[in-house]
């Protein structure tokens, strides 16, 4: 078998959602403290400080074998990946925590590089604009609603040629460059937002769970596993079959509510599939 299959075989790229606290950030910091049993590696992008605070909660410092990069720009995201491609190997992890977020933050830092200032500032300039073009052209108050959407939307952003900038910011350099490039699993979380009737045609396989992914849209086609996780009578489970049996898990069993509450997500995941 060659190398490249082989590799891609054994290797796990996991997409975990849910609301809040339902066990995502405290799975990384449970999957570095099986990493210490195991002898492997973990290097860990925070957006929110979630793993932070669930370090302090279960073991109150850093667990040797993870090294940790709070994402509050850009710059730190990278440093991040580049750090997992330097230290990291077959069967060790890179985590994202809310990576969901991450779509934002490059919007941010896309809008402070090019017009040196903050996306919300950006976004405030372009709302005021639209609002003047409104006022000038007294507006009926369905076109006014679509002006002041396309303001601060699409192409409020120069559509066509700021979009596949952000995207290549957010995708070729950051989530695809490590899912295609790097030999390493990878478990990224994030929040979830409620469906709108928009979403549906996007989204089909969220539609009976009323929820969908937070963030760029294509990063559950990206992982090869979505993992939907809850807390329910004070016990965490995962489930990968989500509503109408739709999932996506490689081809594996999809299954329902498994309690992962005494052993963690992954490590639970993991135990389950017999891997």
């Amino acid at each position: 078998m060659p190398d490249d299959l082989e590799l891609a075989l054994s290797r796990e790229v996991i997409l975990a959602g849910g609301g809040p606290s339902t066990g995502k950030s405290r799975s990384i910091v449970e999957l570095a403290l099986v990493g210490l049993e195991e002898e492997f590696n973990v290097v860990v992008i925070d957006r929110d400080r979630g793993v932070a605070k669930a370090v302090k909660e279960l073991c109150d410092e850093v667990p040797e074998n993870m090294d940790y990069f709070i994402a509050n720009s850009w710059e730190k995201v990278m440093e991040g990946v580049h750090h997992a491609f330097d230290m990291l190997g077959p069967g060790d992890w890179l985590c994202y925590d809310m990576i969901g977020g991450l779509w934002d933050l490059a919007q941010d830092e896309f809008t402070r590089l090019v017009y040196e200032e903050s996306g919300a500032d950006k976004l405030l300039a372009l709302r005021i604009e639209a609002e003047e073009l409104v006022r000038q052209a007294g507006m009926s108050k369905k076109d006014a609603t679509s002006e002041r959407a396309r303001g601060v939307g699409f192409e409020g952003l120069e559509g066509r040629y700021d979009w596949p900038l952000i995207k290549k910011m957010h995708n070729a350099d950051m989530r695809d460059n490590c899912i295609l490039n790097g030999n390493f699993n990878i478990f990224a979380t994030t929040a979830m937002n409620p469906m709108q009737k928009e979403d549906l045609p996007k989204w089909p396989m969220f539609a009976g769970v009323g929820r969908r992914p937070e963030g760029e849209k294509n990063n559950v086609h990206k992982h090869d596993t979505f993992i939907l996780v809850d807390q329910k009578g004070g016990k965490f489970i995962w489930s990968t079959q989500l509503s109408d049996g739709q999932g996506k898990d490689r081809g594996r069993e999809l299954v329902r509510a498994v309690d992962y509450t005494d052993v963690g997500l992954i490590q639970s995941y993991m135990d389950h599939h017999d891997l």
